[in-house]
C-alpha cells in the first residue's frame, strides 16, 4: 500500500467516524425520526352476530420524530414518576418519541450524564491543545465543541475521535436503556386510544407506557398512557 492509499484510508476512516459522532451528538440534542412498523385491524365483510372470527389486518408504518435523549430526560424529571409501586397517576410527558422509566435511575441520569459531558469536554479540549478555557458552559455547548474536536485535533492526538466516539455511544445506550426505546413494541388487541379511537401499541413485556399509532387514515393524537393508567382502560373497555 503507497502513501496515496493509505491517506486515502486515513480520510476515510475520519470521515466514517465523523459520521457516527455527529448522528451520536444528535439523537442526544436534537432529536431524530424513526419509522414505526405495526398492523391494524380493518373492516372486513363479516356479519356474523356476536362474531368471533379473526379480525383482518393491514401492515401500516408512521414515521415518529422524537425529541433529543437529554430533553426527554429532563421533561421527565421535572414531571416526576412515582414509579410503578405507587398507585398514584404517573406524570410521564404525554408527548411522543418519550418513555420514561419506572423508578429513580431517570431522575439522576440527566446529572450524571450531564456532569461527565462538561468534565470530559475539557479533557478534549486538553488534549487537543487548546487549554481548559475552552470547555464551554452548558452541556449543548460541550457536545458541539466535543463534535468538532474529534476531527480537528486527529492530527495531534489521533486516539481522540475514537474516545469521543465511545463516550458518547455509552451516554446515548444509557438514555435509550433508561426511556426504553430499544424494546420492540406490539399493538394491544381489541383496544383502541381513548381519545381518538387509533391503534394502541406497548414495549414488550408492558414495562412501557402505551403510545397512541393512529389509524390507516389518520395519524397518532400523540397521547400516552401510564403503565398504571392503560390497565384501567383496558379494564373500562371489557
Amino acid at each position: 500500500m503507497n502513501l496515496g492509499e493509505c491517506f486515502l484510508n486515513q480520510v476515510r476512516e475520519i470521515e466514517r467516524l465523523q459520521e457516527e459522532i455527529d448522528g451520536l451528538v444528535d439523537q442526544l440534542i436534537r432529536g431524530w425520526t424513526e419509522r414505526i412498523h405495526y398492523r391494524v385491524a380493518v373492516p372486513t365483510d363479516c356479519a356474523h352476530i356476536n362474531c368471533k372470527c379473526v379480525a383482518a389486518t393491514e401492515a401500516r408504518a408512521q414515521t415518529i420524530t422524537h425529541a433529543g435523549l437529554l430533553d426527554q430526560l429532563k421533561l421527565f424529571q421535572q414531571q416526576g414518576d412515582p414509579g410503578p409501586r405507587d398507585g398514584a397517576e404517573r406524570g410521564a410527558p404525554n408527548k411522543p418519541g418519550s418513555r420514561p422509566p419506572g423508578n429513580m435511575k431517570g431522575f439522576h441520569l440527566l446529572d450524571e450524564i450531564s456532569v461527565e459531558i462538561m468534565s470530559f469536554g475539557q479533557e478534549c479540549a486538553e488534549r487537543a491543545g487548546y487549554g481548559p478555557d475552552v470547555a464551554l458552559v452548558s452541556v449543548a455547548g460541550n457536545l458541539g465543541n466535543i463534535r468538532r474536536l474529534s476531527t480537528s485535533a486527529y492530527d495531534r492526538d489521533e486516539l481522540l475521535a475514537y474516545d469521543i466516539r465511545n463516550r458518547l455511544r455509552g451516554w446515548v445506550r444509557r438514555c435509550r436503556l433508561a426511556l426504553a426505546h430499544d424494546q420492540p413494541d406490539e399493538m394491544l388487541a381489541d383496544t383502541v386510544c381513548g381519545e381518538c379511537g387509533g391503534g394502541l401499541a406497548v414495549g414488550r413485556g408492558a414495562e412501557t407506557d402505551v403510545r397512541c399509532v393512529g389509524t390507516p387514515e389518520q395519524p397518532p393524537c400523540g397521547v400516552r398512557y401510564g403503565r398504571q393508567d392503560w390497565v384501567a382502560l383496558l379494564e373500562a373497555q371489557q
